[in-house]
């Protein structure tokens, strides 16, 4: 791993005149009300009346599930919601598929409804999801082998509707995002064992040895390889940086030794520090431009993110203060404080009547933020803000303005596009994994900012006393009692959470 050059941001005052004195952060209760009142209702409509975990990846915008004909037909029929009736052309094209992955982020959803709320409904969703994914999709389906030769990663009327030489390792490691979050909230030791299969498929069968990083396509495909940033990225992001600190012994020792490969992978081929970015492919010249594909504000922040939390994890300085500076810098740039119209977010109002708000934005000199990418931002500072004050002078703003601009609070979720309303929910990418990761990170540091505990659910007993990973967190056990014998819950009262 060459040196790395660190960005001399560490420790400055912003200069950005954010949060007036008078304002204050939004507290935890305000994220739980918006994961019972905006999110938990959208996803028990979506899953009403499925049994074995099938959720399907194209919902309507009222949570709706579309006839599968009526997606396919041609011309598509009046009853078909507006959404889904002209949908853009790369989301056109998914419509014939049940993608694995969102089932995946799907189960990931209703494990972290569970975590936050208690709903023993939501623990029997995310059961239901994960059974899914362990029985239909990872290879072969032998209870003791599977996940050793991959996993499906699309279905056609219940068929398998790809070839392993097109199954990508962006697509396995967010079918790994299901398992890990079922382990996370379950302790389920069939589940692990599932995804450490599919991890060691993926370092085996993706493994570019020459160049010491994940191929996208299996290495043995010769022809049309792309050199993607998410190949290596979105491994720490679904399951490694997660699991982790719960593993122990040798298989500990593994994921570390897979998560600082991977690391150094991002920072030595990636990674841009003139540009204080990363490059969202190698595999061609224009994946280093800053209007390439993935190389928005949301792959860079959630690339530093991954970097500075692998950091804390391992104790690697280095590492952690590339990606703290990384940070800061980033988010400096992201942020965007504009006079926009019909933005009713309670800040004060411009000269011309309009609002005042703060809010991200997706690249050097262009606005406009993708609902994933916001909340990555967000995520991103209030981690940061966990041990300094600074990053969180951005959340006064933002906090308010994901409530008034991505929040359908009629239909519940979020919109595809900030304060663009009637943009698709659910599709081929977007699901209920980043608006749930964004309402647990709220919730915790939003305790965490005022010193106070957090209760979450699980599915197994915690020691009273132990320190013990939280998402990305640590916290202590300050009390643990069942809340359901029935099915398995544990309420769990912990201390204000901590970086590692």
């Amino acid at each position: 791993m060459r040196p790395l050059t660190l960005l001399p941001l560490l420790g400055l005052t912003l200069s950005l005149a954010l949060a007036p004195c008078r304002a204050e952060l939004l507290d935890g209760q305000a994220w739980l009300t918006h994961v019972r009142q905006d999110l938990a209702p959208f996803w028990y409509q979506a899953a009403d009346g499925i049994t074995d975990g099938a959720f399907p990846s194209f919902l309507c915008n009222d949570a709706s599930r579309p006839d599968p004909k009526a997606l396919l037909a041609e011309p598509k029929p009046a009853s078909l919601c507006p959404e889904l009736a002209n949908p853009p052309d790369w989301i056109a094209e998914g419509l014939p598929y049940q993608w694995t992955r969102m089932v995946s982020r799907q189960s990931f959803a209703y494990a972290m409804l569970f975590h936050l709320t208690g709903d023993p409904k939501a623990l029997a969703l995310a059961r239901q999801g994960v059974d899914f994914l362990r029985t239909r999709a990872l290879l072969p389906h032998d209870p003791q082998q599977r996940g050793r030769d991959g996993a499906i990663t699309r279905f056609q009327a219940g068929q398998a509707a790809d070839s392993p030489a097109d199954r990508t390792s962006q697509d396995l490691a967010y079918i790994g995002l299901g398992l890990a979050a079922w382990y996370y909230v379950s302790g389920d030791a069939g589940a692990l064992a599932d995804l450490q299969r599919l991890q060691d498929h993926l370092f085996t069968a993706y493994l570019d040895q020459a160049h010491q990083r994940l191929t996208w396509f299996p290495a043995s495909r010769t022809q049309d390889q792309q050199v993607e940033l998410v190949a290596q990225l979105d491994q720490l992001n679904a399951y490694l940086v997660l699991l982790a600190p719960w593993l122990q012994g040798q298989q500990q020792a593994l994921w570390h030794q897979r998560m600082t490969w991977l690391a150094q992978s991002l920072v030595r081929d990636f990674y841009a520090p003139a540009e204080g970015r990363f490059y969202g492919y190698l595999h061609d010249d224009s994946g280093k431009l800053p209007s390439a594909r993935h190389a928005d504000f949301g792959h860079s922040s959630k690339s530093f993110w991954m970097l500075y939390l692998t950091g804390r994890q391992l104790g690697d300085t280095l590492l952690t203060k590339l990606a703290e500076g990384g940070l800061y810098s980033l988010l400096a740039r992201a942020y965007r404080e504009d006079q926009l119209k019909n933005l009713p977010v309670p800040l004060p109002a411009g000269a011309d009547g309009s609002q005042q708000v703060g809010w991200w934005g997706d690249r050097d000199g262009e606005n406009g933020s993708a609902w994933w990418e916001y909340a990555e931002l967000d995520q991103a500072a209030a981690t940061l803000g966990l041990e300094n004050a600074n990053p969180r002078r951005y959340l006064y703003r933002t906090w308010p303005s994901w409530f008034a601009t991505f929040v359908d609070h009629q239909n519940g979720e979020v919109w595809g596009w900030i304060n663009d309303a009637g943009s698709l929910k659910v599709h081929l990418w977007k699901n209920g994994y980043h608006s749930l990761e964004h309402a647990l990170i709220g919730y915790l540091t939003a305790q965490a900012f005022q010193a106070k505990p957090v209760t979450l659910y699980f599915a197994r007993p915690l020691t009273v006393g132990e320190e013990v990973p939280v998402y990305y967190y640590r916290a202590k056990v300050l009390a643990c009692q069942s809340a359901s014998q029935q099915d398995g819950i544990w309420q769990v009262t912990l201390s204000a959470p901590q970086l590692p």
